[in-house]
């Protein structure tokens, strides 16, 4: 039982919940008070907590640094309903890349419960259409969701009016950044009609994809992270909701041991969609990761991506160092400032074969004689062989989690992959994956944007997938798709196999492909089931299959 001492109340410095005020400087307030006096729990009460952020892209809400062992506690009723809501009020304009309502540094033993996460206004519309001819889409906007003048369309997505879910078969009407920037005239709705929320999409491109009836849902933008946790270690999130965000909605950066009990993403009242990007990633984190009972809906890209970082061996400059380097499209960043002395790097030398070094130190290198990009120079404890292949690729076992276990969770209306799996040591249990754009589930890194590791020991078991990938990814096809994403950096002979995995007990309806296996070693399939399938099993250049699919 937790003294009184330990516990502080954000209502004791002017954080008054319902009270239509601005409630920033009573958080602040209140954080440096735990931090001082070494308090474990923020208490919340039941309502709405107002932020008043005027540019989302240059203010964060509320900002917790270097506090270990600390808790920000809201209101759960008996029966689980969240009753503490943390709201963020700024001035509306399209395409921001906006900072979090709360970011978490530096915490060890952060806990986070009993809180949801929202907007205003929220950052998404959605609407019928009405009409629909070669030259464009007229769409009547949903009387509850935001309807402005001259915005551009971004991440947006087809629905069922009669189920709300995704339209099976039609793919993303739009995507973020480049794809509708390039083309801002065609994806730019207008007004029509203020007092009839009518507003006109002069786009024939996504005319052709759409009926009368149908419903659209957009988001105003594409970029931006709501809620960061980095470099938190023993992260616990518990009883925590999203309604809407701009960008991502969470990400953890860095973070050593995560656990989740029901977390959810979910969309309320009118709402189609809840964002437009990841609902949750996991970016170069280590330790173990549990997620269950959790529940993940209406995200424009992935349901949780869960991955580090690939880079490739270009030069060895002495016995014991090697310089690294990524795609020509992406760079290091802060990568070898938390490259863990004692960690593992794998360097593949064909498909088979990895060898296993130990990091004794990391630095960067920038606009070096090997590369423009930036670089980094790892000098391990062991020496290296006598020859390393140009365009080795390596794997970065430091910043990739070791175990990833997620269970007795769902994910509904992700136009995107649900659960996108690049590491080792993974178990997927229990979980239901229904109307997934691409493959439901992707294990197998991607090298193109460097995201590793390769892919090991994964076991997918007594899971339901129905009406999964109409869209490929990347040309990855099938509900459970196994497949690294090529770049062409490295050879295929030098690409390493996804290893050791397990598909069993699952449960497969209205997919077109069940699995997909592509350049896998290894791989079982057992005890599936199959209904309204045209292929069950897909596999290319695998070795070592123990399968009872018959087609």
């Amino acid at each position: 039982m937790l003294s009184v001492a330990q516990n502080v109340r954000v209502a004791d410095f002017g954080g008054i919940a319902n009270d239509g005020k601005c409630d920033i400087v009573a958080f602040r307030s209140a954080i440096e008070h735990c931090k001082k006096i070494g308090a474990k729990r923020l208490l919340l009460d039941a309502g709405v907590y107002e932020f008043f952020v005027k540019n989302p892209e240059k203010q964060i809400a509320i900002n917790v640094v270097g506090i270990p062992d600390f808790s920000i506690v809201g209101k759960v009723s008996e029966n689980g309903i969240l009753l503490t809501k943390l709201l963020r009020r700024y001035d509306f304009k399209p395409n921001l890349n906006a900072l979090p309502i709360l970011s978490v540094k530096r915490c060890p033993n952060f806990k986070l419960q009993g809180v949801a996460f929202d907007n205003f206004p929220q950052y998404v519309s959605a609407g019928e259409v009405v009409s629909v001819n070669e030259k464009g889409v007229l769409i009547k906007v949903f009387k509850t969701l935001p309807f402005f003048d001259n915005v551009p369309m971004y991440c947006a997505n087809a629905w069922d009016s009669k189920t709300r879910n995704l339209k099976v078969g039609v793919p993303s009407l739009t995507f973020g950044g480049k794809n509708v920037e390039d083309n801002l005239s065609e994806y730019t709705l207008r007004v029509v009609d203020e007092s009839e929320r009518l507003l006109k999409l002069p786009s024939s491109r996504i005319a052709m994809l759409l009926q009368k009836g149908d419903i659209v849902s957009w988001n105003f933008g594409w970029r931006g992270c709501q809620v960061l946790f980095d470099r938190c270690k023993n992260l616990c999130l518990e009883n925590v909701d999203t309604y809407n965000a701009i960008g991502f909605c969470m990400q953890a950066s860095y973070c050593e041991n995560i656990s989740a009990e029901k977390v959810r993403f979910t969309r309320k009242g009118e709402q189609m969609n809840v964002g437009s990007r990841d609902a949750w990633k996991l970016y170069c984190c280590s330790g173990k990761a549990k997620i269950q009972n959790c529940y993940f809906e209406g995200v424009r890209w992935d349901g949780q991506n869960v991955h580090g970082v690939f880079a490739w061996a270009l030069k060895k400059t002495s016995k014991n160092k090697v310089v690294f380097g990524t795609h020509k499209k992406w760079n290091f960043g802060v990568l070898p400032t938390i490259t863990p002395s004692g960690s593992k790097v794998g360097l593949c030398i064909d498909k088979n074969t990895e060898i296993l070094l130990t990091v004794k130190s990391a630095k960067q290198i920038i606009q070096s004689e090997i590369s423009k990009n930036k670089c980094i120079e790892v000098e391990f404890e062991e020496d290296l062989p006598d020859f390393i292949p140009t365009k080795t690729l390596a794997n970065f076992y430091g910043i990739n989690i070791n175990s990833y276990e997620l269970k007795n969770s769902t994910f509904r209306n992700i136009a995107g992959t649900a659960s996108l799996i690049r590491n080792d040591n993974v178990k997927i249990q229990h979980c239901t994956f229904d109307h997934i754009m691409y493959p439901a589930i992707c294990v197998g890194g991607a090298m193109f944007e460097c995201e590793g590791v390769s892919g090991k020991n994964v076991v997918i078991k007594n899971n339901l997938f129905k009406n999964c990938a109409w869209q490929q990814r990347h040309y990855a096809c099938g509900a459970v798709s196994l497949a690294i994403q090529p770049c062409g950096q490295t050879p295929q002979k030098m690409t390493p196999y996804i290893k050791n995995i397990a598909i069993e007990n699952n449960n497969f309806v209205d997919c077109d492909i069940a699995i997909e296996a592509v350049e896998t070693s290894d791989l079982k399939v057992s005890s599936n089931k199959f209904k309204g399938v045209r292929k069950r099993l897909i596999q290319r250049n695998c070795v070592g299959i123990n399968s009872d699919v018959v087609e």
